[in-house]
């Protein structure tokens, strides 16, 4: 009988450090809602944007499981809220759109120097990507993609 309820405990035990559940943490450096979370190549969670209390933020941070705290990364170049935030092949973080002032600018996170930078938008508000060797594509605000035929040089640059 006692070992029929230490064996019922250890499941329960199990079962609560299984993947799936919540764990407390440390406390975001900015409260914020209606930004985005994006899992970055090195295992850190990129929390950008957002709004607290009628602000528009424009500051971002970096979530590290491994230790459960939150610290301060770059400033995005214009605050926003409900935007996108893309994983890039080569580990840097497209964010487009949002709602916001000027909702046609979109800018890179770079997680290797921890800087936003200004991304170029065309005409129809797309991002132009290249991605190694696949045919270049541009991200709408509307978060649609298109595949652009490759130029003969097989480069293409925002």
């Amino acid at each position: 009988m006692i070992s029929l309820v230490l064996l019922l405990l250890s499941a329960c035990v199990a079962m609560a450090q299984s993947p799936g559940t919540f764990t407390a943490t440390g406390n975001m450096t900015t409260a914020r809602i209606e930004h985005t979370a994006k899992l970055l190549q090195n295992g850190k969670v990129l929390i950008a944007g957002g709004w607290r209390f009628g602000e528009n933020l424009s500051s971002a941070e970096l979530y590290d499981p491994d230790t459960g705290t939150f610290t301060p990364t770059g400033t995005m170049t214009a605050p926003r809220f409900r935007h996108t935030a893309t994983l890039l092949p080569d580990g840097k973080v497209l964010i487009v759109g949002g709602d916001f002032y000027d909702s046609v600018k979109s800018e890179v996170y770079d997680p290797y120097n921890r800087h936003f930078h200004i991304w170029p938008l065309d005409r129809q508000h797309r991002a132009l990507l290249q991605c190694g060797d696949l045919a270049p594509q541009r991200q709408s605000l509307d978060r649609s993609w298109d595949v652009l035929p490759r130029s003969r040089g097989g480069r293409h640059s925002p």
